[in-house]
């Protein structure tokens, strides 16, 4: 469960404090397709408007570099990183 917290620490190195009190719900899951596996995580905050933030997160062991990807961070944990992108 170690990618739990991974997704703990990014989002709250991510958002800043007024965001994180609007955090409505945080959903995490994996998206498996033919050629590759990896986590999502889907931010739904309060809003008048609907407003969700994606992001794609895996070890960062499995990551293969995308130089097309605009946004990535890396959270280091005890025994392993993981990178986090937003795909536009």
């Amino acid at each position: 469960m170690e990618f739990i917290k991974a997704a703990n620490q990014f989002i709250e190195n991510y958002y800043p404090r007024e965001d994180l009190d609007r955090i409505e719900s945080i959903e995490i899951g994996i998206r498996d397709s033919e050629n590759y596996s990896r986590y999502f995580l889907e931010i739904q905050k309060q809003s008048e408007e609907f407003e969700c933030d994606f992001f794609n997160f895996d070890n960062i062991d499995y990551y293969e570099v995308d130089d097309s990807v605009h946004f990535k961070q890396i959270i280091n944990l005890e025994n392993s990183s993981y990178v986090f992108w937003k795909d536009y």
